[in-house]
């Protein structure tokens, strides 16, 4: 089954509460022709409406042009708070493609965990190959809450502004003016450069992963990605 399903079944599914916390959130369309992309917003914004509480934490990798006033627009709804996350430099200096809050998961209800390697927008769904996983288990639900909270509760994480003149953190050591500004246009370029700080690399792979069974022995889910319940 397709991950994007499963992650918008989880959505609108929830009843009390939404926690998440991403790299980057992005609305710009990356099929041809396409300026927006508004699948898993909509779904956020209906669930807002219908009194779902949702907490959203994003890095400040996100506060490019393109994605701020999507951001401002998402965070402005009632029953949504939207906190950017900033971590300061290391103390020994300058670190490129680091410093920055890069999990991506969610909590709905304080009882299921989303778990996955997509940042939400629509490239990470329909051009990269990547893992979800769905936990529906109330004691991982409960871990994953304390660690959005510990950074929630931070220094850290600013209630987004309205009126403030973001400016996204440099992320390599060229200079700033020669970074492209794609990134976060629904791109997975900044987890490709991420993972290769680190000795590896994510490449985009268009072919699409064959779907998992489902196990009877317990409850996660997978991506095409796809998903998987295990």
């Amino acid at each position: 089954r397709p991950a994007l399903g499963a992650l918008l079944d989880l959505i609108r599914a929830a009843r009390r509460s939404l926690r998440f916390q991403l790299l980057s959130y992005s609305i710009a369309g990356a099929a041809k022709g396409s300026t927006t992309w508004r699948l898993i917003d909509n779904a956020l914004r209906a669930a807002a409406l219908r009194g779902v509480k949702i907490d959203i934490i994003v890095s400040n990798w996100n506060t490019t042009r393109t994605d701020l006033p999507s951001l401002r627009a998402l965070g402005a709804v009632p029953n949504v708070t939207l906190k950017i996350a900033s971590i300061p430099p290391a103390s020994r200096g300058f670190i490129p493609y680091a410093r920055v809050v890069h999990s991506k998961f969610m909590v709905v209800d304080n009882a299921i965990l989303w778990l996955g390697t997509s940042n939400w927008s629509e490239k990470y769904f329909t051009a990269s190959r990547n893992v979800e996983l769905i936990f529906r288990r109330a004691d991982l639900a409960a871990q994953a809450n304390e660690l959005f909270l510990r950074l929630w509760t931070s220094p850290y994480a600013e209630p987004i502004d309205p009126a403030k003149e973001y400016r996204p953190p440099r992320r390599t050591s060229a200079p700033t003016g020669s970074l492209q500004p794609s990134a976060f246009s629904g791109q997975p370029e900044e987890d490709r450069r991420s993972s290769s700080s680190s000795g590896s690399e994510l490449k985009a792979d268009r072919r699409p992963l064959t779907a998992l069974p489902e196990s009877p022995a317990s409850t996660a889910d997978s991506h095409r990605p796809s998903h998987r319940s295990c």
